[in-house]
Order: structure tokens, then sequence, then C-alpha cells
């Protein structure tokens, strides 16, 4: 009976553990649909040394009450599956749906400002830069923005959710 209770006790320490450890740390949000897949990522910046983070000055998790930068990954794909390359920064716009007030509406971050913050590593994927417009703040929530894509007369688009902690 002892070792069992020890085990029950243990789980349960594990299990708190892990709820605490998934609260401190923002979880990047996942959006998918047929030709779009989405990554945000909020802590981007909480290791240091990343190349979008040095040019845009941000050296910590985007959180309320900074400006730090918010990597968005993008996966676009066709119809049938294959990857869209060789798209440029100009093809991709984000528009505010819900706002954190009093804070910034976020926007793509320009490469005239920040030079590594629009990348395509691989065919298809696209890594961007985002922040809060004007030198403004993050506020502590979600964030709702519609992602859009457009190639040639193709336009996709995705909401995808930006949740920064307070």
């Amino acid at each position: 009976m002892k070792a069992f209770r020890f085990l029950y006790f243990s789980s349960l320490m594990l299990v708190t553990f892990l709820a605490v450890t998934a609260i401190a740390n923002a979880q990047p949000a996942v959006v998918a649909d047929d030709n779009l897949v989405v990554v945000d990522d909020v802590d981007v910046c909480d290791a240091g040394g990343l190349d979008m983070c040095t040019d845009t000055g941000s050296l910590v998790t985007a959180a309320a009450g900074n400006s730090s930068v918010v990597a968005v990954i993008v996966q676009v794909k066709r119809n049938n599956g294959t990857p869209v390359a060789g798209l440029a920064e100009g093809d991709f716009s984000l528009n505010t749906v819900t706002n954190r007030a009093p804070a910034a509406d976020p926007i793509l971050v320009s490469t005239a400002v920040c030079a590594n913050c629009f990348w395509e590593p691989q065919p298809g994927v696209y890594r961007l830069g985002v922040q809060p417009a004007f030198g403004g703040i993050w506020g502590e929530g979600t964030y709702t923005t519609l992602l859009r894509v457009s190639s040639g007369n193709v336009t996709r688009e995705v909401v995808i959710p930006i949740d920064i902690p307070g």
C-alpha cells in the first residue's frame, strides 16, 4: 500500500510540474488548412542570438509591455501539395481582426527595418517577423490576425492567433 501511495504521489507531482511548466512557457500556435500551415512562436528570442531577434533588438520572449518580435513560420502549398517557392516579402500581409487594447496592432516587420525578418529557409517555407506597429507594445492575451498570401492571381488566407503572455 505504501508503494502505491508513493507512486500515486509521485505521479501527481509530475503532472502538477508539467502543468505549471506549460503555463509558464508560451506554446507555439499551429494553424493548418489545405494550402497553408502556420506556426507562431512568441519565445523565439528567449534563447537569444537569432538573427531576427538581434536585428530588431528583441532579447526576450514577446510579452505584455514589450515589443519583442514573434516568429511566424508559414508553409505555402499548391492544391496538389507541392511547395510554392520563391514568394517575395510583398506577397504576405497581416491584418488585425481583434487587438489587445491599448496595445498596437501586430504588423509584419519589413526587411528595410530587419533584413532577417523575411526568409525562405527551404522551398515553400517562410519565416516572417511580427511586432506591434509603430514602436508600440504587446498587450496580454490573444491577437486574432488574418494572414494573406498572394501568388499571381491566387490568394490564400488563414486566421491565426498570436498568444501574448503577461
